[in-house]
């Protein structure tokens, strides 16, 4: 039933083929004496050598188009290679066969014979050139048609997981908007509704970041960032984030005290994500816990085959719902998106991705291991990282030190600045929502450059009115420039800091950048934006003269407000002093 696509593929070679068994036919003509054995048998050799090349070369690209027909991609592929196969085999058969007949023959004529061999070789080349082209042909459409089908599911279900907190989210704000305007913000409802809120954020900014890692992992470029760390800091991390959110389910979090091997012992790697891999772990665990439950986190240290170097075992056990053999065979497969039961172990976000990064994140800490097991259901699961990691030495830790918020580097493409052109900005008033008295002397100002109105204000009420510092507002690089501009011009000294979105219509962040460096503003100037690390756009954008460059993400505002409070707020105060 599924021969149509493989004769069609064919037919290229059974043109080869009818040049072979004209060659042939002219050899057996050309053959009639037995002093011609030998040539005939050269020519029989030369024929079987071709063949035993065209199938060491076509096995590997065999098995593989099998491998993917085997993915669910249908089955005519394959059968396709199979019945061609079976027409090479079948042919030659029936060239070895006449030659060998033609070789006991008598009175050959040596130029038509060697004019015969002459056409098998270069029609067996030819052959064998066709089938590979056709098995490579069939390779890139199955791999084409592959990442297709993984692209369509990402997008299914990043939607699907995207809808309820959305939908929570709007529901909310309704509710707040319906509220009388007299309803106090410490209000019990209007808190449960901010709670909620701030909930839901958090949910969709999970998805996002594990659609960012899952595409630098599918890119080959997820880097770590190793530098001296304490597992005692790591567990402080992690239970901060994590006592609050298990008390409010009713589940018992209990961190058992560090054995003296690990918890004197600080090691080398990157800290960031290894605390990324045990709140995964710990976020499965409290989310398939019933209330009443309890969640242990235990590590210890067992030895390692290189000098200076240790196995560090960290282990998140809880007595939730478990899981039965057939579930655990399908997480311990380490497929994108795979989820068991309930969407048991299915990561903060509920992509589905979480295992996949946390075993990508670990392979990178040289070749590092996750193990999950469960002795069945309503028995619990253990969810343990077993990371390979040296011990850090003193030069680890004076070059840890001395990289702990290192800027972007120096080298900055500048280009020459263009022409500008007259616009309004947005400038925050002291008084605006949130502002606190006292307001900064005038030399000390700062330029925040941001298209989203949302992200205007949150960041102010974040950033710039809590820490009492004021702040103008540009809605693209084009503003931003001429708002530096105006300030020189009225005599005041340039913005202090400089908070630099890149992706902005009229002038994006980069080209802002470059000339406002090629113009010698020398003020701090940090980018935050969505574009992910390693992309072209990214890439761009740090190159243009920052100096420094995050995320936007709640880690990436946090190290916005460090640079914030020591470069500005900082000799702010030191000046008032």
């Amino acid at each position: 039933p599924h021969c149509s696509e493989p004769l069609a593929v064919s037919l290229p070679a059974c043109s080869q083929a009818s040049t072979l068994l004209s060659a042939v036919g002219v050899l057996m003509a050309a053959s009639s004496g037995l002093p011609m054995r030998c040539m005939h048998m050269a020519t029989l050799g030369t024929l079987m050598a071709a063949m035993v090349a065209a199938a060491e070369e076509l096995a590997p690209l065999s098995e593989n188009k099998h491998d993917h027909a085997g993915h669910g991609h249908g089955g005519s592929g394959g059968a396709g290679v199979s019945i061609t196969g079976l027409l090479e085999v079948m042919l030659f058969a029936l060239v070895a066969a006449v030659l060998s007949r033609a070789a006991v023959a008598r009175g050959a004529d040596e130029r038509r014979h060697f004019a015969a061999r002459h056409q098998i070789v270069h029609a067996t080349r030819r052959w064998q050139q066709l089938k590979r082209s056709e098995v490579e042909s069939h390779l890139h459409a199955s791999s084409v048609k592959v990442a297709s089908t993984a692209r369509s599911k990402l997008i299914r279900v990043v939607m699907h997981d995207l809808r309820s907190p959305l939908l929570a989210v709007q529901t909310v704000a309704a509710e707040l908007s319906d509220q009388a305007p007299t309803v106090p913000l410490g209000e019990p409802q209007t808190r449960r509704h901010l709670e909620t809120l701030r909930t839901c954020s958090s949910i969709m900014e999970g998805i996002v970041s594990d659609m960012l890692d899952f595409e630098r992992i599918d890119s080959g470029r997820m880097t770590l960032v190793h530098r001296p760390f304490s597992l005692e800091r790591l567990f402080a991390d992690a239970q901060i984030t994590f006592t609050p959110l298990c008390a409010r389910k009713g589940v018992a979090l209990d961190f058992e005290p560090l054995p003296e091997s690990v918890a004197t012992k600080r090691f080398v790697g990157d800290a960031r994500r290894l605390l990324q891999c045990v709140s995964n772990g710990l976020s499965n665990a409290n989310k398939f816990c019933d209330p009443g439950g309890k969640i242990r986190v235990r590590a210890w240290r067992t030895a390692h085959a290189r000098d200076g170097w240790a196995r560090v075992h960290i282990a998140i056990i809880d007595d939730g719902i478990g899981l039965d053999a057939s579930e655990l065979r399908t997480l311990q497969a380490g497929g994108a998106f795979a989820q068991v039961g309930r969407g048991q172990l299915q990561g903060n976000g509920g992509t589905g991705l979480g295992l996949t990064i946390v075993r990508h994140i670990l392979k990178l800490h040289h070749g590092s291991e996750l193990s999950i097991y469960s002795k069945g259901h309503r028995q619990g699961t253990t969810f343990e990282l077993i990371v390979s990691m040296p011990l850090a030495t003193r030069e680890d830790e004076a070059a840890g030190r001395s990289v702990a918020l290192s800027p972007l580097p120096s080298s900055r493409t500048r280009s020459p600045p263009t022409g500008t052109r007259s616009s309004t900005a947005l400038v925050f008033p002291l008084d605006s929502p949130g502002a606190v008295a006292q307001p900064v002397p005038e030399p000390v100002r700062c330029l925040h450059v941001e298209d989203d109105m949302m992200l205007q204000l949150s960041v102010q009420a974040r950033l710039f009115s809590r820490h009492n510092v004021p702040c103008d507002v540009a809605n693209h690089g084009q503003e931003a420039l001429e708002l530096c501009a105006q300030r020189v011009a009225a005599g005041n000294p340039p913005y202090a800091f400089v908070l630099m979105d890149n992706q902005m219509p009229t002038m994006s962040g980069a080209v802002a950048t470059r000339m406002l460096r090629s113009q010698g503003f020398e003020g701090l100037i940090i980018g935050m934006t969505g574009d992910p690390p390693g992309s072209t756009d990214r890439d761009e954008f740090e190159n243009a003269g920052l100096d420094e460059c995050v995320d936007k993400t709640p880690e990436g505002l946090e190290v916005v407000e460090h640079y914030l409070l020591e470069h500005v707020v900082g000799r702010r105060d030191a000046r008032k002093g």
